[in-house]
């Protein structure tokens, strides 16, 4: 931010407390530039850690299929009834 003001001030636009009516637009489509990079900032963080969810409960979902296989082959074996 301190950085866009800078180079506002070298292209001439004035801060001043009152807004000069030449200076309106800018300063009236910055806050909204603000909010855009706010938002697509908070999409991008949610996307990256739905998909850490998503693969965590994959590989959680897998260990337990294969444990039940496991007791599944287990039960089996143990107790022929199952055949």
């Amino acid at each position: 931010m301190m950085l866009m003001a800078i180079m506002l001030l070298r292209h001439g636009i004035q801060f001043e407390q009152i807004i000069v009516p030449k200076n309106h637009s800018m300063a009236m489509i910055m806050p909204y530039i603000a909010l855009a990079i706010a938002s697509v900032s908070i999409i991008l963080i949610y996307a990256k850690m739905n998909k850490a969810l998503r693969l965590r409960l994959n590989i959680t979902l897998r260990r337990v299929l294969v444990f039940q296989q496991q007791l599944l082959f287990h039960a089996i074996k143990m107790n022929p009834i199952f055949l």
